[in-house]
Order: C-alpha cells, then structure tokens, then sequence
C-alpha cells in the first residue's frame, strides 16, 4: 500500500504538461471519396467548413490506385447516400487494408432511421466504421477532428 501511494505522489509531482501540451507534428491525411452527387456536395461543404484539405479519390483512379494517389493517406473516409453506387468500395477496401490505414463510411440520411439498400449493405461490407449522419455539420466537425487528432 505504501508503495502504491509513493508511486501515485510521483505521478501527481510529475511534470506531465510539456508533453501533453505540445502539438502534433503534422495533420493527418485523409483520403475522400463520394459514391454520389449528394456526397460530392456533402465533402465540398465540410472541407470548405472545416478548412480541411483533403485527398480526393475519384472513381476512375480506384483501379490504379495507389500509384496515382500521390501521397500516402494515413485514413480513408467514404461519404454518400443510401442510393449511391459502391461498385469501387471493395477495391478501396483493399487498398486500405495493404496500406494499413482504416476506410470509414459516412451515409448521409435525412432520417434517423437505419438506412437499408444495396448500396448500405455495400458500406457494411467493405469499410472498418459506418456512421449514419443526419446532422449537416456532422462531416465537416469529424473531419476537422480526425486531420488534426494524429
């Protein structure tokens, strides 16, 4: 027990704040890619909110990815509806996977419902993390937030 106390006093006398103070070395790069017109529309707006720079992926670079990617995403991040066209996600899936980063989803929905639909089933199958969003905002808040929490 009082060796317990003598280490808990040591951690409380440490001086903790220059490391947990200091700012990260560089943000993070995320990759954007929309399956459709309103997460196209979706990904402009929260950039432009955010102040995020992103990467864009566009349909016809998944094929030849990761060459034409450019520089190495550290997360990949997929936006679109419940009636968008996921044919891509699987090759993004395996893109993520040999580079070892995570692809979350993000669906956009004007209800607060669980969307259904090929395309959901889709985003379920081949990303890490799908967030249903029915607030605007939620897009530019979690890309800001991901870009600067490396």
């Amino acid at each position: 027990m009082e060796s317990a106390m003598a280490l808990l006093n040591s951690c409380a006398e440490a001086r903790l704040h220059p490391r947990l103070d200091r700012k990260n070395s560089e943000p993070r790069r995320i990759a954007v890619f929309a399956t459709d017109a309103q997460g196209e529309r979706a990904v402009k707006d929260a950039t432009q909110a955010a102040g995020v720079s992103v990467l864009r992926i566009l349909p016809e670079t998944v094929s030849a990815m990761p060459d034409r990617l450019g520089e190495r995403p550290d997360l990949i991040v997929v936006v679109g509806s419940a009636g968008g066209t996921v044919d891509q996600l699987p090759a993004l899936y395996d893109l993520a996977g040999k580079l070892g980063i995570l692809l979350t989803a993000v669906l956009l929905s004007d209800e607060e419902q669980p969307q259904r639909g090929p395309a959901v089933e889709g985003m379920r199958r081949n990303t890490d993390m799908l967030v249903q969003a029915t607030d605007e905002d939620f897009l530019a808040l979690m890309l800001h937030w991901l870009e600067r929490s490396h």
